[in-house]
């Protein structure tokens, strides 16, 4: 019932666990499980729980692709069929400025502007850690864009949502 103990115990054990390249939720298993068969000693834990948290500032991250090209392109060429352009336009716009799909639902035709590089896409709330910019952001290159998409986002109204 010594927590002190305990406290430097998982803090050896999880940077032990570190350096020795295993994964990091296996360690966060064994901290759930002590927590699970002894619960007096979750205060002991703590320790731990800050390991696993500098562990994942120090994990480098890798980034993914939320929709592979192929799905893209058919959910494109089926929206295209369908003609329904708005939404065609919507998800090209999310596609390639790498929206989130709350941010693409919030857009109207305002928050896009055309310049001889492509199109702005400014984001209306950008999810944000504290401290974060207030406005976002995000640019559709020109080589990027279909001619249709840039016809819709001329003819669209400024207030009317895309």
């Amino acid at each position: 019932r010594d927590t002190a103990t305990l406290s430097d115990v998982i803090r050896s054990f999880g940077w032990a666990a570190f350096d020795a390249n295993l994964p990091k939720n296996d360690f966060r298993e064994v901290i759930l499980g002590l927590a699970d068969l002894a619960p007096f000693c979750r205060l002991g834990l703590t320790a731990g729980r800050r390991v696993v948290a500098r562990w994942q500032q120090l994990e480098p991250t890798t980034p993914h692709n939320p929709l592979g090209y192929s799905l893209f392109r058919a959910v494109i060429t089926v929206l295209g069929s369908w003609k329904r352009l708005r939404v065609l336009t919507a998800v090209w716009l999310g596609y390639f400025c790498l929206l989130r799909p709350g941010e693409i639902c919030a857009l109207h035709g305002g928050d896009t502007m055309q310049t001889p590089s492509g199109v702005l896409v400014k984001i209306g709330r950008p999810k944000r850690p504290v401290g974060g910019a207030r406005q976002e952001c995000s640019r559709l290159h020109l080589e990027d864009c279909h001619p249709l998409v840039l016809k819709v986002l001329r003819k669209f109204p400024a207030e009317q949502p895309l």
